[in-house]
């Protein structure tokens, strides 16, 4: 049975986790002591030292030095290897929260635009300018996740400031190439009308 699988295990049980405390904390890094206590809730019977070796070993986790206000302090963070693995799995784990805050039938532009407002504190990480590669993942992911809804009339604070407004952007245009087929509006028009007004100018 694969739901038995240490490989299953691992993946659904320890990386999971890493990706939904990352999304708890909106960042791409969890203390090495949080990797260290998800590790102890589900194999607690194991050393957890080598197992946390063995996760990096297998390129599944990265271990870092830490850093604070630019500073080296004690300690280590973990992240994951590959940045677009890393945000696509953080982006999903985005949409899984606001999935269990508003409920599955009720994943339409309006509630997505309360979720991901810049007055919370998921906005005001996605307003950082070094996270372009989580706005470039929920860009493929939300119009697959709310039928079609662009990622940029979601999130419309990051069309105000320059560098933002071309990451968005740019972030849209790839999006068009990695999606689903089927993560268009019924007739195109919504896509269509973006383009126009924010693509070609």
């Amino acid at each position: 049975n694969r739901f038995r699988s240490p490989a299953y295990r691992i993946w659904n049980e320890v990386i999971k986790e890493i990706a939904s405390e990352m999304v708890n904390k909106n960042d791409e890094r969890i203390p090495e002591e949080k990797l260290n206590e998800i590790i102890q809730k589900t194999y607690s019977q194991l050393d957890i030292g080598k197992f946390s070796k063995s996760l990096e070993s297998n390129m599944l986790v990265v271990k870092v030095p830490r850093y604070t206000k630019g500073k080296r302090v004690d300690g280590f963070d973990v992240r994951f290897p590959f940045q677009k693995f890393s945000d696509h799995l953080i982006s999903r784990y985005i949409f899984k929260k606001y999935e269990e805050e508003f409920g599955e039938s009720n994943k339409n532009l309006e509630t997505a635009k309360k979720y991901f407002s810049k007055r919370k504190k998921l906005g005001k990480f996605l307003s950082k300018t070094w996270n372009r590669g989580i706005i470039e993942a929920l860009s493929i992911q939300c119009p697959e996740q709310l039928k079609g809804v662009e990622f940029i009339e979601v999130a419309p604070y990051l069309m105000k400031e320059d560098y933002l407004a071309q990451v968005a952007e740019e972030a849209f245009v790839e999006s068009l190439i990695w999606r689903n087929p089927k993560a268009f509006s019924k007739d195109g028009e919504n896509t269509l009308k973006i383009i126009n007004q924010k693509i070609i100018r």
